[in-house]
């Protein structure tokens, strides 16, 4: 299969491109362009036919497949169970806003497993990117019949179509989770190479490698073994401010322990793991500072240091932990991250006002339930 998802603003990648400049409203339009979205895949059958192709789960196997083969087919039948499952799917997709802020972007945008560029024919700071295509119509090369653009097969011999993909060019930026310091999320410029459009057919990510340090490494400390970062080509969001590469010198520290069998089991029998509650307390304190930078304040990044060697306490033997004074106590907890929504009480936070937001699309979404259109 394809391997290409779409790409998601998540609640600590809105952070971060917050910390970097990026104007509230731009989220909240994000927010607004994805319900529309929906709202039109649930307008019709072609239109839903559209939003299901570009969630890229299409193909032999994946989880679209067989909802996508009855409702393309001219001639489906099960009318009232697909409507039921197209209803059950986009709510999902937005109650996932609701959730945690699972904002969808169209493409270019996508999230996809990244490579390094072994011929060096890429540039410093430039990528090669190629999607999946939007659907055309197509002519089978078996039997050169000509398709409609949303058939998976051949409607004379059967044949599966093959399918089309797009070189992105222009600004791009990445991002790869989980990314505690904005620094990690890396402009760059995705350019067309003939050579390697030809070499590869399907969907691709690959990052030069020109440049002193892997720009794998510059997206959080990322490497190229399965890492799949969010390559964001929306022309709102590319505007953020440009930051050099962050190398926390923790990363930099080279162990040298003597580890014996019964070290490393007191390690593991007293390993505590603190990721969530520091990663909690981080995006609370990121939240709080809003006005004073977010992540980019200098107690958010201290905080981000420590969850760092955090993550690699297994391999270099470390254990870390967040001082009292560093702890937000309870009571400042943002209103978005409260288990119970309190409609009455006031936003304080910009994500306060997005959760409200995502909350209002919900209840009109509900609302408008009953004005779907059919798929016949």
């Amino acid at each position: 299969a394809d391997v290409y998802h779409t790409a998601k603003l998540s609640c600590p990648l809105i952070t971060n491109l917050l910390s970097l400049g990026c104007p509230r409203d731009i989220i909240v339009l994000k927010a607004r362009q994805f319900y529309d979205r929906l709202r039109e895949a649930r307008a019709g059958k072609e239109s839903f036919l559209k939003y299901l192709w570009n969630r890229n789960k299409i193909r032999v196997g994946q989880k679209d497949r067989k909802l996508y083969e009855k409702l393309a087919h001219p001639g489906f039948i099960d009318v009232a169970q697909i409507e039921r499952k197209r209803d059950e799917l986009l709510t999902k997709d937005l109650e996932k806003v609701n959730q945690s802020f699972n904002i969808g972007l169209p493409k270019p945008s996508g999230r996809v497993m990244c490579a390094p560029d072994e011929s060096k024919l890429l540039g410093p700071r430039e990528i090669f990117y190629k999607y999946p295509a939007r659907p055309k119509p197509f002519t089978c090369r078996q039997c050169e019949v000509k398709n409609s653009k949303f058939l998976l097969f051949c409607s004379k011999c059967g044949r599966e179509r093959e399918y089309e993909y797009e070189v992105y060019e222009g600004p791009a930026i990445l991002h790869r989770d989980p990314t505690f310091f904005p620094e990690g999320i890396r402009k760059v410029k995705a350019v067309y190479v003939k050579e390697l459009d030809e070499r590869f057919p399907g969907t691709v990510l690959l990052y030069n490698t020109t440049s002193e340090l892997s720009l794998a490494f510059e997206t959080s400390f990322g490497d190229y073994d399965g890492d799949m970062p969010l390559v964001i080509c929306d022309p709102d969001l590319v505007k953020i401010q440009d930051q050099p590469p962050f190398i926390p010198k923790s990363l930099e520290e080279v162990m040298s322990k003597t580890v014996n069998t019964i070290i490393l089991a007191k390690h593991f029998i007293d390993f505590h793991d603190q990721f969530g509650i520091m990663s909690i307390n981080h995006r609370v304190q990121c939240d709080l500072l809003e006005k004073e930078g977010m992540a980019s304040h200098p107690l958010c990044k201290d905080i981000a240091r420590k969850i760092i060697r955090q993550l690699d306490a297994n391999k270099k033997g470390t254990r870390m932990s967040i001082p009292e004074e560093q702890m937000v106590h309870e009571s400042k907890t943002p209103k978005y991250l409260k288990t119970i929504w309190d409609p009455n009480a006031p936003n304080t936070r910009i994500k306060d006002e997005l959760k409200e937001l995502a909350i209002s699309y919900l209840r009109q979404w509900k609302a408008e339930r009953h004005n779907s259109s059919p798929l016949m």
